[in-house]
């Protein structure tokens, strides 16, 4: 009874991604300055005129950083079922813009601006591995105090000053 629905969920979710892939294969990478209306793909340094942030856990400067933490909710069938939750969410961007050899282009943030990045830093706790003072540190200045036997999952990811960075919209 299962399986049908599995298979036709994911069925689903191939046509809705395929889409996207076919772009991405077909789009070729522009030189900024000779970009066009429609999709396109840039490459470049992200560079920013504004003081830099600080990431809260890795304590980089950065362009960008989105730090989260989330908390493992068992389904409560007794089984080992259950999925993982936001329980905090800081994320911030300064202005930037792409710069190649060619110029340079303003990467809107007024727009939904969602980013794929890689992951900075990791730490999953559990019955074998206990927050540290730092990130309980980071938890209580966010007032935000889980109990002793949560299961969290914190991770941060960052875009560094003069990164390159691969971009399509």
């Amino acid at each position: 009874l299962f399986c049908p629905i599995f298979a036709i969920r994911y069925f689903v979710k191939f046509y809705e991604n395929r889409d996207i892939h076919l772009r991405l294969k077909s789009t070729k990478v522009t030189p900024i300055n000779v970009l066009y209306p429609g999709y396109v793909e840039v490459s470049g340094r992200a560079e920013t005129n504004e003081e830099y942030l600080i990431s809260p856990w890795g304590k980089s400067e950065c362009i960008y950083y989105k730090f989260l933490v989330e908390k493992w909710v068992s389904s409560g069938s007794g089984g080992s079922g259950g999925s993982w939750e936001t329980y905090l969410q800081e994320t911030k961007l300064l202005p930037f813009t792409l710069n190649d050899d060619t110029g340079k282009v303003k990467i809107d943030k007024t727009k939904a601006v969602d980013f794929e990045l890689h992951i900075d830093n990791e730490l999953i706790t559990g019955s074998f591995t206990k927050i540290t003072k730092e990130l309980r540190e980071l938890l209580k200045k966010r007032k935000r105090e889980p109990s002793w036997a949560s299961q969290l999952r914190f991770t941060e990811k960052t875009i560094y000053p003069y990164e390159e960075i691969y971009a399509f919209g």
